[in-house]
């Protein structure tokens, strides 16, 4: 199981909300974050998952396949994410 995965499983949130949320990542990243805000998350979970995805993009993609996800959304919410962070 991929590490976002490991993460969610803990919250016992439903497949179809998950694939939602990575949907909604793909077409807008701030979007995520508030789909993410409305599940009730807690801040700390909240670090854990932005702390994963900032530092290994390709967690969503991993994620993602798990929840059968398209590559196509994957592929667009990779590079929504990859270009909403902060360059190095």
């Amino acid at each position: 199981m991929s590490q976002l995965g490991e993460l969610f499983k803990e919250l016992k949130i439903s497949e179809d909300k998950l694939k939602e949320m990575i949907i909604a990542i793909s077409e807008n990243p701030m979007a995520g974050l508030n789909y993410l805000q409305e599940l009730e998350l807690t801040p700390e979970f909240m670090q854990k998952v932005m702390g994963l995805v900032m530092t290994n993009p390709d967690a969503i993609s991993e994620f993602g396949e798990e929840l059968g996800i398209s590559s196509d959304v994957l592929e667009k919410s990779k590079s929504a994410i990859t270009g909403f962070m902060p360059s190095t």
